[in-house]
């Protein structure tokens, strides 16, 4: 029986007393990325990016890399485009896949940076690698539009093929699994 909303709001209160009691507080980087998710999707306390940019930097800081690719959203939220490419690309060092997935649109469209396809391609192409099914999507597009000439095209039918069984597959993880996340 699924949980009601009143029961899922006293489980997020619960899960922010116990991140922030004392781990938080204490460097553990992973409790100030919940923490800083919690804030920044408004699960459990008032959403406030002022509070979800501090603890994801806090968390950024220690090398967590969800947490540097989730100061990046906080970064587009508030429209500040720069330092979210920033730390896109800081998160897509660590091949974070929804990070290498965002750097490969924004190079792919020239949006916030420079276009450049060829570094666009590498980053879904990673990205796909590592598991992310709308980086899969991708490659097979831009091969499909002749990326990699018409051998591309050819061999594309079975990647589009696999991504699409495969994103099938992953559905049940849900759609906020990492491996859709954009």
């Amino acid at each position: 029986m699924p949980l009601s909303d009143e029961e899922i709001d006293k489980r997020y209160e619960i899960a922010y007393a116990l991140y922030e009691s004392d781990k938080a507080e204490e460097g553990m980087a992973y409790s100030q990325f919940y923490i800083g998710w919690m804030y920044y999707s408004g699960s459990g306390v008032e959403e406030n990016f002022d509070l979800a940019e501090e603890y994801f930097l806090k968390a950024s800081l220690q090398n967590n890399e969800r947490a540097m690719f989730y100061l990046g959203l906080v970064f587009i939220e508030i429209k500040e485009f720069k330092m979210a490419v920033e730390w896109f690309e800081k998160s897509a060092s660590f091949n974070f896949p929804p990070a290498l997935y965002r750097m490969g649109l924004y190079c792919d469209r020239g949006r916030h940076m420079k276009t450049d396809k060829s570094l666009a391609f590498k980053s879904f192409e990673l990205a796909g690698k590592l598991g992310h099914v709308p980086a899969m999507i991708q490659v097979s597009l831009m091969l499909l539009k002749g990326h990699s000439g018409i051998l591309g095209r050819i061999k594309d039918v079975y990647k589009l093929l696999n991504a699409f069984c495969l994103a099938c597959n992953l559905g049940m993880d849900g759609k906020d699994s990492e491996r859709f996340l954009e």
